[in-house]
């Protein structure tokens, strides 16, 4: 947010106007994107990986503890082969 907000106070002064250039503008806005998607991708690992945040349903507890099991043998499996 803080590079968006680089971003405005540089033009601020040529708001009614022409800017002279509107390269630095587009390298912070995108440099801004990129952090935001990064920042996006890492706060959602925790949350599809480890249900941080989520209170499961006892079914879906369950589940979730079915699929880790399958994950294991399956693994135990794949080593004793």
């Amino acid at each position: 947010m803080a590079l968006f907000a680089i971003t405005l106070a540089v033009y601020a002064s040529h708001w009614d106007g022409p800017a002279r250039s509107a390269t630095l503008g587009l390298a912070l806005s995108a440099a801004g994107v990129a952090i935001t998607i990064g920042a996006g991708f890492l706060g959602w690992m925790p949350v599809q990986d480890y249900h941080m945040g989520v209170r499961l349903t006892p079914t879906q507890e369950r589940d979730e503890l079915a699929v880790q099991n399958a994950r294991l043998i399956r693994l135990h499996h794949d080593r004793a082969a």
